[in-house]
């Protein structure tokens, strides 16, 4: 068969400053192929709030409040991973709806492939999150890999 080539892998990260296991397997396979990881943080705070926003000074300092943060969360991401011998590493943060986001990045950056966490929760998070896999993997312009957390 033919053997696909990846020039990104877009990884879509989760709340903790370590790389999880979805990010581990991502900057593992990077490093294995040889090509560009992507780690996304989407902010989901600012969608789920959109109704509250006003263009206030306050507000604003929020918003950017919640940028700066996933900024240093991927930071720390990063050095862990860089660390770890993954050094091509571009890291994006969206803020938005998750599927939206990721999908947007997804064919913006021109990823080979996506990699998520896999959620085998029954609580009302764990579904949403199911949800998330489902739709990502249903409208995804390339393959996604889901990683048992």
């Amino acid at each position: 068969g033919r053997l696909m080539r990846y020039t990104s892998i877009l990884c879509i990260t989760g709340d903790s400053d370590r790389p999880g296991k979805t990010e581990r397997e991502a900057a593992r396979l990077s490093r294995l192929v040889g090509c560009r990881l992507i780690l996304l943080h989407v902010i989901e705070k600012c969608y789920n709030s959109g109704f509250l926003a006003t263009d206030s000074a306050e507000w604003k300092a929020i918003h950017e409040s919640w940028f700066s943060e996933a900024g240093s969360l991927l930071d720390k991401k990063e050095e862990a991973l860089r660390a770890q011998g993954c050094y091509s590493i571009k890291k994006e943060v969206k803020c938005g709806e998750l599927t939206r986001e990721a999908l947007g990045v997804a064919i913006e950056q021109g990823a080979s492939v996506i990699i998520a966490p896999n959620c085998r929760d029954w609580s009302l998070k764990g579904l949403l999150a199911h949800s998330f896999s489902s739709r990502l993997i249903d409208l995804s312009p390339c393959p996604v890999m889901l990683i048992n957390e």
